[in-house]
């Protein structure tokens, strides 16, 4: 199944994602991909509330935990040296200012699962000789993320273009289901500029080699669902 967990900017789902993630690897289910946390500033107002103001945004490379400085806000760049105006990003006219190196970070990642993938399918042929290694791959197909899919993604064919083929691939020895993060200001942007059938057709197409579509919000129904579909029933 292709799981789209969408929702509003700020609404929580990288949060809720992360919690997924922990729990599903508490269940020895391995995820595979990008979750992408905000970076954020802690202060303090005149009237002594706590405000948090979203500076940047991280990737962190899964199964590892390896992170990486992905994006920063727009509007903070300071000058022309921060930024080259012939990234992706840039030229997409996107809020968040993305290094076009940090998309080829990720993307190498998602390269990398289809030598993992390999190596693992050799590994579980040869599991006449090895029913351990037959049971951790039978057992532990967990779920490749992909946070987020956006414009640059759905509209213009670029950004996680590698997250993009494994997508298409569909269900490998590693994973046998997937989820992406969709915005569902994207969805309405797209919309309003006629581009979203070219967006939903993508997903839809996608979604055959899954099995399926479905979409999801960042609550504990949403949670139920993933869980059921990755690793059994569980109380999330």
């Amino acid at each position: 199944m292709l799981f789209i967990l969408t929702g509003g900017i700020q609404t929580g789902k990288t949060r809720w994602l992360m919690r997924l993630i922990e729990e599903l690897e508490t269940r020895g289910t391995l995820c595979h991909g990008v979750v992408s946390p905000g970076v954020w500033r802690k202060s303090q107002s005149q009237d002594g509330s706590i405000e948090y103001e979203k500076l940047g945004i991280e990737a962190v490379l899964l199964p590892q935990g390896e992170s990486l400085m992905f994006a920063c806000r727009r509007d903070l760049v300071q000058n022309n040296d921060d930024y080259d105006p012939d990234w992706q990003s840039m030229k997409a006219g996107l809020g968040w200012v993305i290094p076009d190196t940090a998309l080829e970070a990720v993307n190498r990642h998602f390269d990398g699962f289809v030598r993992e993938a390999t190596v693992a399918q050799r590994e579980q042929t040869a599991t006449e000789q090895n029913e351990q290694v037959a049971n951790r791959y039978a057992q532990n197909r967990g779920l490749l993320v992909i946070d987020e899919l956006g414009r640059l993604e759905l509209v213009e064919n670029k950004g996680f273009t590698s997250a993009l083929r494994q997508l298409e691939a569909g269900p490998s020895v590693l994973y046998c289901n997937a989820l992406a993060v969709v915005r569902s200001q994207l969805v309405a942007q797209a919309q309003k500029a006629g581009q979203w059938p070219q967006a939903e057709n993508m997903l839809w197409r996608l979604s055959q080699n899954w099995g399926g579509m479905e979409l999801i919000a960042p609550d504990a129904h949403g949670a139920e669902r993933v869980i059921s579909a990755v690793a059994g029933d569980a109380i999330f």
